[in-house]
């Protein structure tokens, strides 16, 4: 009976907290209703206009919005779904046939979350439906863009020399202006009916000038001269700091150019000159105004046609103007082309002969200006010596040449007979693909220089034994920088080499699914596009740490009191910690269950029992290395193999450089388990001892003065303790004296020790004490006679008339 009461108050106020009709359901409802009129409107549409293209991407447009609008409500209808069947579970299951009858507030509140649940589910599946359909409708745009891409590009138009193609343009051509006149007569009275037409105007005029300042200071480039000041150091110039200059000139307008398009946009769309109906007209006016500076600005600073110091591309300089003036004009008339044509096509979608003939005429003049650009004036190529010792133009480059020029050709020969879109779409792809080079060989540039000038900023105090050192570090740096941006780049790069190709948004999501999709190897379930943002972030949080850890050394272990060993393995456990940080986030960013690195740790274990072992030893012994510091950097340790300082303690081994330059890789479990000598230990502090020898003709009291004064008066001698004078013994030919001090860092004992000898030796010489020598002495003896040779007992041998006596002994030194 109690539980019985307990259960119906439960159910009271269950009940209560949930209403009969909920809010949230009928509101998804009511948005489910409208995404299905949406979608109806869209296929109508899609109907009506499947031979527009603009039209199709702007219905595309719509659906991918749309798809992500279901997205959202399909994961809302998840978590809406959370809360009744929680509250059903709490109910409990319904009573079977032998069990007591349920109460009727219970059996009520049960009826109505089955209810609720029903409802939730119908919203499921209607916004499944809703996803597939727009799936359906997106496959079928992209089959009619597909069939209007080849049947313009294979279908043969008007010859761009026929009159009748000409004559149906002069027709068309006041309808257009009409059309476009009737459009913005249509929004002034729209302005007028609301008042804002005149502040409209002063806007889009402030706007214009605005502009035209702009362009101004680009083409001065005002905010920038001091670039050329920068990279032009000493009257030294290499080939990738001219790379650099062009690079960053072309970034630096525009940068300033994109921030201005910003602004004038958000104005256009504020003061509605920007809708939804024109917007893609107006991105493609901004985006392609932004692609022909950045072009032109990049191989401007490339041929330099001011001063071939700055020349990247070997051209005749006395051409070189020629050469930006017809790259500019390229450009420009892609920009006209565009401009005009997509203008047209929006207001008077039916002047497609107009289009074709604008189209024809720009495509002439780009390709007459490509054609222009192959003149073999212009150029300098490289050569080849041949073996009669004449140089001839490397294949390469007459290749590309002739190349280019016969191509430009066969595009016009193509204009004659009639197919205009496939001329005007291959120029436009080779003017993108052109930009997209520049554009990559750019950002590369200044990723390796910025990335390369962070890791020097950050080891700028680091202090390397000579010029060779810091040479050879640099090029290893410059080289793993320039290996992880060409791995990491075209990734980066691979969806703006997608649209360069004519890939719309669709088509490009589409590509980007095969990478998302997931592959499987046994239980662990990973994409490719995982993997490269895993590695992205792997990398970016290493240069993070890096960069983290220079600045702590710089700024804060630098200017501290403590030794140098302290702040390298301070460093060093943070640059540990950062290492692991960046593996655990990269993992987290492949998609790697955590709960299975147990599993792994397991399988490592077994490992490291077998092969692993001296592994794992070294680097549990690198860290007692770091955190007891028996040695430090810098330190001078003598160990079985030798002496020398110790220059790095790495996770595996620990490297000693000798006095002769070489050096000692020692494991660390060595350093751990055997004994060593550390000079520097607890401190840099040493004593030398200076064996002196004086004549016994010397005042033993005047010597220990004269020692005393020229030792104690040397720099690097410690007062305390003081310098001491021993009379160490009575030798055979000198007193023999040691002179003990203690020095302030024992690194320059030889410099020392060589300064104290000089100090003795002078100080000695001036006190008048002389410094003994060895010294020996040699007697000769007269040889005796030998009868049995023949010789007198004289030594002399018989009738020998000379009246020579034997030499007294004589006294030699040594």
């Amino acid at each position: 009976m109690k539980n019985s009461f307990l259960l119906s108050v439960f159910a009271f106020f269950i009940s209560v907290s949930l209403p009969g009709q909920n809010p949230e359901v009928e509101k998804l409802k009511s948005e489910l209703n409208d995404f299905s009129l949406e979608l109806k409107s869209i296929e109508q549409s899609i109907e009506k206009y499947s031979d527009s293209k603009d039209s199709l991407d702007i219905y595309s447009e719509r659906l991918l919005q749309l798809e992500n609008a279901i997205n959202e409500k399909l994961d809302f209808i998840k978590d809406l779904e959370t809360e009744p069947a929680a509250r059903l579970e709490e109910l409990g299951p319904e009573p079977k046939e032998n069990d007591p009858p349920e109460t009727e507030l219970v059996s009520g509140l049960r009826k109505q979350l089955n209810t609720e649940l029903a409802t939730i589910e119908e919203l499921r599946q209607s916004a499944n439906l809703i996803d597939i359909r727009s799936n359906e409708l997106l496959t079928d745009i992209t089959k009619l863009k597909r069939d209007l891409f080849f049947e313009g590009l294979g279908n043969r138009q008007f010859s761009i020399l026929s009159p009748t193609l000409w004559e149906a343009a002069k027709q068309e051509a006041p309808l257009a202006y009409d059309e476009i006149k009737s459009f913005f007569d249509n929004w002034q009275k729209n302005q007028e009916s609301k008042g804002t037409y005149r502040f409209t105007m002063l806007i889009v005029w402030v706007v214009f000038i605005a502009l035209l300042v702009i362009f101004y200071l680009i083409s001065k480039n005002s905010f920038w001269k001091h670039i050329d000041e920068y990279f032009y150091k000493d009257g030294e110039l290499n080939y990738i700091d001219k790379r650099r200059r062009a690079a960053t000139k072309s970034f630096s307008d525009v940068l300033l150019l994109f921030l201005a398009f910003l602004i004038v946009y958000w104005v256009f769309k504020s003061f509605d000159i920007v809708t939804d109906y024109n917007k893609e007209f107006y991105k493609r006016v901004f985006f392609g105004i932004i692609l022909t500076v950045f072009f032109v600005k990049y191989m401007r600073s490339a041929i330099s046609p001011k001063s071939g110091k700055w020349r990247l591309i070997n051209c005749n300089g006395k051409l070189a103007w020629q050469i930006v003036f017809l790259i500019t004009s390229i450009f420009i008339l892609f920009i006209i082309d565009r401009v005009t044509t997509a203008g047209i096509l929006l207001i008077y979608e039916p002047g497609k002969s107009l289009v074709l003939a604008i189209s024809g005429i720009a495509v002439i003049l780009k390709l007459f200006c490509i054609i222009l650009l192959t003149r073999k004036k212009l150029w300098i190529p490289e050569f080849n010596l041949e073996g009669d010792g004449v140089q001839k133009p490397k294949l390469r480059f007459e290749f590309l040449r002739r190349g280019v020029r016969l191509a430009a050709i066969l595009l016009l020969l193509l204009l004659i007979v009639g197919f205009i879109k496939l001329s005007s779409f291959i120029v436009y792809r080779f003017v993108l693909i052109s930009f997209f080079i520049a554009f990559a060989i750019a950002v590369r540039d200044l990723l390796v220089w910025g990335i390369t000038s962070i890791q020097n900023f950050t080891d700028g105090s680091k202090e390397l034994a000579d010029a060779d050192a810091e040479e050879e570090e640099e090029s290893t740096i410059n080289f793993w920088t320039r290996v992880i941006v060409d791995i990491a780049l075209p990734f980066l790069l691979f969806p703006l080499f997608l649209v360069t190709l004519g890939l719309d948004k669709l088509n490009i999501q589409r590509v980007y699914s095969f990478f998302e999709s997931d592959i499987e190897i046994g239980a662990v379930s990973f994409s490719i596009t995982n993997l490269l943002y895993g590695f992205l972030v792997f990398i970016a949080v290493i240069a993070i740490t890096k960069w983290v850890s220079g600045m702590f050394e710089k700024k804060v272990l630098n200017q501290s009191h403590f030794d140098p060993g302290l702040r390298n393995s301070m460093k060093t456990l943070t640059s540990y910690f950062g290492m692991l940080i960046a593996i655990l986030l990269a993992m987290a960013t492949v998609g790697i269950d955590f709960s299975k690195i147990a599993l792994i740790a397991g399988a490592l274990s077994v490992g490291i029992g077998f092969g692993l072992q001296s592994i794992v030893s070294n680097f549990v012994s690198g860290l007692i290395l770091l955190f007891e510091r028996p040695i430090k950097i810098g330190d001078w340790i003598i160990v079985n193999s030798g002496e020398g300082h110790v220059k790095h303690i790495g996770a595996r081994a620990t490297q000693i450089q000798t006095f002769d330059q070489s050096t000692i890789i020692i494991p660390n479990s060595e350093l751990v388990s055997s004994s060593l000598t550390n000079w520097f230990h607890t401190n840099r502090r040493g004593r030398i001892v200076i064996p002196v020898g004086v004549s016994y003709d010397s005042d033993p009291e005047k010597v220990r003065e004269v020692l005393k004064e020229a030792v104690s008066s040397h720099p690097s001698i410690m007062k305390l303790p003081p310098v001491s004078i021993y009379w160490s013994d009575f030798a055979d030919s000198s007193l023999n004296f040691e002179v003990r001090a203690f020095i302030r860092n024992y690194d320059e004992v030889i410099t020392v020790k060589t300064d104290l000898r000089f100090a003795i030796f002078k100080g000695l010489k001036q006190a008048g004490i002389t410094i003994p020598f060895p010294q020996r002495d040699v007697h000769f003896y007269p040889q005796q006679s030998v009868p049995d040779n023949g010789k007198n007992n004289s030594g002399t041998k018989p009738g020998d008339d000379s009246d020579e006596k034997p030499k007294s002994p004589k006294k030699s030194k040594e």
